[in-house]
């Protein structure tokens, strides 16, 4: 009986490491990790399910194969390691190698080696152990590419925390601030500040962004050595995975060369305008000119004529009673007073003084009206009456309308004071005024007699100013329409108009007043261009109540 039990023992120890082989191999199959053991000469021996999904070939396609020939993409240096760790049975420090998958899509595995018992015929066996870092890998390769972008990009990027502290400046900060990256990190929010804002234009900056909102203008800043410079920005809330803000973002390019070649052509435009007008506004001048001239003249005839019926008189005067014959003496006095013409003088001369002061007037309405339009301005708005400015535009502008259009004018006397940059603003009325001019002129033909209407009205809508010029034109096609507002797009003839005049307008509008500006128009029933500018005084009023 003893002996039947020895003889019966080996197959239980038998049934037992079978059984362990069996959970052993349950594990390893069950593993999230990628398994793959593999002897001394590469040849694979396991290729566990998580091989088989991540790297998309089944393990009855791998068993047996070199590993080398089971899609590899390895740096040969790694696998010249590899190969001698594995002949040494040591285990090789963490490794990233690369797979081409059953798609043939590159994947990467982050892996460590570890080398196990020899088997029955003495070769030694590797297992490799790894998991799927492709994702984190191109993350990663993506964050190292966004990096290098932020770092060479030419556009300024700040981040700052929730209270504005710079916490990264990218290089591009240090060339346009003269700040260097040390200096700016925990540099506060005002550091830039040139003080050519108001306080409002900050304190909206910073209401926009505390309601999670995009903020998007542009600054007037100061360099670190005072040198003042321009900038356009859009700073943006950044949010965590909850949406919590927890940064801003500012990207910010420095358009110093760009503002000023835009105030350069908006000069050469204002004096392309005043050329244009010229000759209207000589003629303007000419015509009371001419009559002041005139009357003159007059007054210097009549006076010379005054002159001699003064001079007899005082004679008498002088004489007193003594004079020989009073009666040929009176009688000499009325015939010089005849031929001097006293009635028609002392009946004309009021007159010609009246039309003198008129036409003096109207000069001076002019030049006021030309030094308005033609002064360089300021880059401070200024609080200004629109409705003045709007008259002395219709002023300076007469020759161009006179002869074609007629101008009403709608002027609300209880518009508050606006906030603008007055010549700008002045060159915006301008170029409408004399494009509804021209629009009516296409549609007279330039008939003497026959004239359109020019509409001019503003009010308060809201809380912005609204200026509503109309005239009885053409008419634009939809096409025309929607890119009046284009640079240099005219439907003019050669050498009548750059395509300039409403680009500028526009950006005078919406830029530099934060306002808008939109056109009405079908063919044959004219045009309406709606400007809107916000009414700082009645925001103003409405704060301090």
């Amino acid at each position: 009986m003893a002996n039947e039990k020895q003889r019966q023992k080996p197959p239980q120890l038998d049934d037992g490491v079978e059984d362990a082989r069996v959970e052993l191999d349950g594990v390893l199959n069950a593993l999230a990790s990628v398994l793959i053991q593999i002897d001394s000469h590469l040849v694979i021996q396991r290729w566990n399910p998580a091989a088989e999904r991540v790297l998309g070939l089944a393990a009855q396609d791998v068993i047996g194969r070199p590993l080398t020939d089971c899609g590899v993409d390895w740096k040969e240096e790694d696998v010249r390691r590899l190969e001698a760790d594995l002949a040494v049975g040591t285990a090789s420090p963490r490794l990233e190698l690369g797979f081409v998958d059953g798609d043939g899509q590159h994947r990467c595995l982050g892996v460590g080696l570890s080398p196990i018992e020899t088997d029955s015929a003495n070769r030694s066996r590797t297992l490799i152990i790894g998991r799927d870092i492709t994702k984190s890998q191109r993350a990663e390769e993506l964050q190292r590419r966004l990096i290098t972008a932020v770092e060479q990009v030419d556009d300024t990027i700040v981040i700052t925390d929730l209270n504005g502290t710079i916490i990264y400046a990218n290089p591009a900060f240090e060339r346009v601030s003269g700040y260097t990256l040390e200096e700016a990190i925990g540099l506060e929010p005002n550091v830039l500040n040139s003080g050519q804002h108001p306080d409002e234009f900050y304190e909206d900056l910073w209401d926009t962004l505390s309601r999670g909102e995009v903020w998007s203008g542009h600054f007037t800043n100061q360099k670190k050595d005072g040198t003042i410079y321009e900038e356009d920005a859009t700073i943006s809330p950044v949010r965590d995975d909850e949406g919590t803000v927890v940064n801003y973002v500012a990207v910010k390019k420095d358009v110093t060369e760009k503002t000023s070649l835009e105030i350069q052509l908006r000069t050469a435009q204002k004096l392309e305008s005043i050329g244009q007008l010229a000759a209207g506004i000589a003629h303007e001048i000419n015509t009371p000119t001419q009559y002041i001239s005139d009357n003159t003249r007059f007054l210097r005839d009549a006076f010379e004529k005054i002159g001699e019926v003064l001079s007899i008189c005082a004679e008498v005067s002088m004489a007193g009673g003594e004079a020989e014959d009073p009666a040929a003496t009176l009688k000499n006095i009325s015939k010089v007073a005849q031929g001097a013409n006293i009635d028609f003088i002392r009946e004309e001369i009021p007159g010609a003084i009246e039309e003198s002061l008129i036409g003096l007037a109207r000069v001076s309405e002019i030049v006021s009206a030309m030094k308005s339009f033609s002064h360089p301005g300021t880059d401070d708005k200024q609080p200004i009456d629109l409705n003045e400015a709007i008259t002395t535009t219709v002023t300076l502008s007469t020759n161009e309308w006179k002869y074609v259009s007629d101008v009403e004018t709608e002027l609300d006397p209880e518009l508050p004071m606006v906030d603008c940059l007055p010549g700008e603003m002045g060159q915006v009325l301008l170029n409408i005024i004399v494009n509804a001019a021209h629009a009516i002129a296409e549609t007279t033909g330039g008939h003497s007699g026959v004239k359109g209407v020019i509409t001019i009205k503003t009010r308060a809508v809201g809380d912005q100013a609204e200026i509503r010029i109309s005239d009885s034109g053409c008419g634009m096609p939809e096409h025309v329409k929607v890119r009046i507002f284009d640079p240099f797009y005219t439907t003019k003839e050669v050498g009548r108009g750059t395509g300039q005049g409403l680009a500028i307008s526009h950006s005078v509008i919406v830029d530099k007043h934060n306002g808008s500006i939109e056109v009405e128009s079908k063919p044959g029933e004219g045009t309406t261009f709606i400007v809107r500018i916000p009414l700082r005084a009645i925001q103003a009023t409405e704060e301090a109540a």
